[in-house]
C-alpha cells in the first residue's frame, strides 16, 4: 500500500533560523508520536526561497491519516502561533508513486519537481529515473505525487545523499548513463523545478 506524505512548509522569520529548528524539531516529535513512521525537518541549502524549511512526515498510508491528524490536533504545536519564529505557507499531501528498494534517507536531499506527459510511458520514465538515482549511488530515491495542495499533477523526486561527494559521484553516473540522457532527452518527464535541502531533525518511530 502507498505511503502517504504531509509537508508543511514555513517562511523564516528574519534572524530566526536557530528557534525554527528547534520548533520543527518538537513538531516533527509529536507528529511522530501521533503515528506518523518518520518526520523530518529540512532547511533549504539551494532552494527559490533560501528563508523556506518544510517538515515531511512519512505515514503508513492515506487510510491512516485520519488518526494521525486526530491526535496531532490535540498539541498546542498544531495551530500556527503569531509569536512562532515561521509563518506557515502552505500543507501538501502526497501518495507515494514509486520508491527506489532499500532506499533510506540521507542528510542531503534533492528535489525535482517534473510535469510529466500523460500516459503510462511517462509514468514508466519516472519510476525508471527514480531507480537509477539509487543504481548510480545515492541512499535512495523516491516519487511523490501531489494528493493535495500546490503541486497539482506534478511529481517531486526526491533522492538524498550523506554528503555533497556521494552527490556528485551520483550525478557523474546519472550524465554517463544512456538509460538517463534517453528520458532527459525525451521530453515526457520535463523539470520544473529543483531544490537541495539538509536535514536539520530525524524522529523516527
Amino acid at each position: 500500500m502507498p505511503r502517504a506524505n504531509i509537508v508543511a512548509r514555513s517562511t523564516v522569520k528574519p534572524g530566526r533560523m536557530a528557534e525554527a529548528v528547534e520548533l520543527g524539531s518538537r513538531v516533527a516529535a509529536l507528529l511522530v508520536e501521533s503515528g506518523a513512521q518518520s518526520s523530518r525537518f529540512w532547511v533549504p541549502v539551494f532552494n527559490q526561497d533560501i528563508n523556506q524549511v518544510s517538515i515531511s512526515s512519512v505515514c503508513d498510508s492515506i487510510a491512516s491519516l485520519d488518526e494521525v491528524i486526530a491526535k496531532f490536533a490535540t498539541y498546542e504545536e498544531a495551530a500556527p502561533k503569531e509569536e512562532w519564529p515561521v509563518v506557515l505557507n502552505t500543507r501538501i499531501l502526497m501518495r507515494e508513486f514509486h520508491a527506489a528498494k532499500d532506499s533510506v534517507p540521507g542528510q542531503l536531499r534533492s528535489t525535482i519537481i517534473v510535469a510529466p506527459e500523460p500516459g503510462l510511458v511517462s509514468r514508466q520514465a519516472v519510476s525508471d529515473w527514480v531507480d537509477m538515482n539509487k543504481a548510480s549511488g545515492a541512499n535512495g530515491s523516491i516519487a511523490w505525487v501531489s494528493y493535495s495542495g500546490t503541486l497539482g499533477q506534478r511529481v517531486a523526486i526526491q533522492t538524498f545523499y550523506d554528503d555533497w561527494a556521494q552527490m556528485e559521484e551520483t550525478r557523474d553516473n546519472l550524465q554517463a548513463n544512456r538509460e538517463m540522457s534517453a528520458i532527459f532527452t525525451s521530453g515526457l518527464v520535463p523539470p520544473v523545478q529543483s531544490a537541495i535541502h539538509r536535514m536539520a531533525h530525524e524522529v523516527i518511530r
